[in-house]
């Protein structure tokens, strides 16, 4: 009497146990660990965004404007939620020749934006012509990617400024600016750090606000999940 095929001589794997491993198989696919986001918002502390509730910013800021930055800017970051995350921000290299920069009070109420609150577009850090300034952000993650979107506008002046990470510059526009960003994409941290290299290049330069993330990684159940679907079909065969 013969055998059946595919009963008596392999192994079958219970059904139950497949839609388990497919069901943990999607998990995979669709989870992933939560990712870091933060908001930076530069100008005069009687102008700042934090409320201590809702979304939550770290303002950097001086009780005037034109005025120094201070530094560190950010000692321990919190995140949009308002969980320190380690993360600092300093002023890394000063204003290049001519040496004007600082923070700039001017309370710019027609620059309303789209993306951001007006408290944080309102007023800003700013650079004059031809001046270039460094930042660093520290405390990163090097196993991680990061993304960057930088915001600025002018209600009456027609200025340009530019970042550059990396040598990648991206330049923007500020006369009546209300919703165009520069964007930096799949940024790797060095030694836990990025610097942001910031001038004005058609006339001075403000910047309003800064906003980190993360690029979210698989978690680590969904890793398990990959882990045993793997093991399961190898055994099969």
């Amino acid at each position: 009497m013969k055998a059946s095929p595919n009963t008596s001589l392999k192994k079958q794997i219970p059904s139950s146990s497949i839609s388990a491993l497919f069901a943990m198989f999607a998990i995979a696919t669709t989870t992933t660990d939560a990712a870091l986001s933060l908001l930076v918002d530069f100008g005069k502390s009687a102008l700042t965004t934090d409320t201590g509730s809702g979304t939550r910013w770290n303002d950097v800021s001086t009780t005037s404007n034109n005025v120094n930055i201070p530094n560190p800017m950010i000692a321990n970051a919190i995140d949009v939620n308002g969980v320190l995350t380690g993360i600092t921000l300093n002023e890394t290299s000063a204003a290049t020749s001519p040496a004007n920069y600082g923070i700039a009070g001017a309370d710019f109420n027609s620059s309303t934006s789209t993306v951001y609150p007006l408290s944080s577009t309102r007023d800003s850090m700013y650079v004059v012509a031809g001046a270039t300034i460094a930042l660093t952000l520290g405390g990163l993650n090097d196993s991680l990617l990061y993304e960057l979107t930088l915001f600025s506008a002018h209600p009456s002046q027609s200025r340009t400024a530019e970042w550059e990470i990396d040598t990648v510059a991206q330049s923007l526009p500020l006369l009546n600016n209300t919703s165009n960003t520069i964007i930096f994409t799949d940024i790797n941290s060095v030694g836990g750090e990025i610097e942001i290299l910031f001038r004005g290049i058609s006339g001075d330069a403000n910047w309003s606000t800064l906003e980190l993330t993360s690029v979210p990684e698989p978690s680590s159940t969904a890793l398990l999940g990959l882990g045993g679907l793997a093991l399961m079909l190898r055994r099969r065969r």
